[in-house]
């Protein structure tokens, strides 16, 4: 039957109208939707989407889905909780390190469902930059951390698991991208020689972004250098250069700041969020909080 992942990329496309809306929300790039999609249609043996002039809308058979897939969705993260809840109760502290670039969009929620779920567990949160906070979890002075650093750079050291591809976007004025002719999609290439604000060389997403340029065979260059999103957004707003960034952790400031952005193809240069942990058993606490976390990296990925 269907799964989970397949069952989110289906809610995703259907409230979006189009596989290009719903890869803005959902975490997935439009091919990893598209293979999704098509999974679902295999597994069916039945089409769930047509395609329009201006996107996707359900056939007959995919508003028979759509009438369950939604509630199947909601339910998946209910069946979670109360499994959580129905094992011993774990007790303890905890320390969640994450990024500044993923803080905003992890801790409040991780926090409160913490609190809801699991009373007895003292949750910390501690925040740093990429190589900070995994060389934290190596060291043992957090039990987790989220963030967008590499998993290759750091496989030697602790264990990882990618939560979701997180599609990337050029980011920049209404006036740049009207000066430089960008549509909805620039190739990857095109960035070099752009003028850049970019997180410094400790984000997880910069070393991202260079391992890319040099397979590119391009070197980035940046103009500005800023870790703190808030102050990155509003650089690129007062149009001194582009940024790009993760969609799920940053489009809806960008919106707020009447951004425009392009989804970077050809190819297209997905960042992976990861969740990592110490090398070993964890605790029960520590298990109770990572699955919490996976939670809410679904919601982000769905559009929740």
């Amino acid at each position: 039957m269907l799964t989970p992942k397949q069952i989110s990329a289906f809610v995703a496309v259907t409230r979006a109208g189009s596989f290009s809306k719903a890869a803005l929300t959902s975490g997935l790039s439009q091919p990893a939707l598209t293979k999704q999609i098509k999974l679902i249609e295999q597994a069916l043996k039945l089409r769930v989407f047509e395609r329009t002039g201006r996107g996707v809308r359900l056939t007959p058979a995919g508003e028979t889905v759509m009438e369950f897939a939604a509630s199947i969705n909601e339910q998946y993260d209910r069946l979670e909780a109360a499994i959580a809840k129905e094992r011993a109760s774990p007790a303890g502290a905890v320390t969640l390190a994450v990024t500044p670039l993923v803080a905003h969009v992890i801790s409040s929620p991780v926090v409160l469902a913490v609190r809801e779920q699991l009373p007895d567990i003292r949750l910390r949160i501690i925040e740093g930059y990429g190589a900070g906070v995994t060389g934290w979890v190596a060291d043992g002075s957090a039990d987790l951390a989220v963030s967008y650093i590499p998993l290759t750079q750091v496989r030697h050291l602790i264990d990882g698991e990618v939560l979701f591809d997180d599609e990337m976007f050029l980011v920049g004025t209404p006036a740049l991208f009207e000066r430089d002719c960008i549509g909805s999609a620039v190739r990857f290439a095109d960035l070099e020689g752009r003028a850049m604000v970019l997180p410094t060389v400790q984000n997880g997403l910069r070393r991202w972004l260079d391992k890319a340029a040099r397979d590119h065979g391009f070197e980035l260059h940046p103009a500005l250098e800023i870790d703190a999103l808030s102050a990155l957004l509003d650089t690129v707003a007062w149009g001194h250069g582009y940024s790009v960034l993760p969609g799920c952790a940053s489009l809806e400031y960008v919106r707020q700041r009447a951004l425009k952005t392009a989804s970077i193809s050809e190819p297209a240069v997905p960042a992976q969020l990861t969740l990592f942990t110490a090398r070993g058993r964890q605790s029960s606490a520590v298990q109770q909080v990572i699955a919490v976390v996976k939670a809410q990296s679904r919601r982000l990925r769905a559009g929740a």
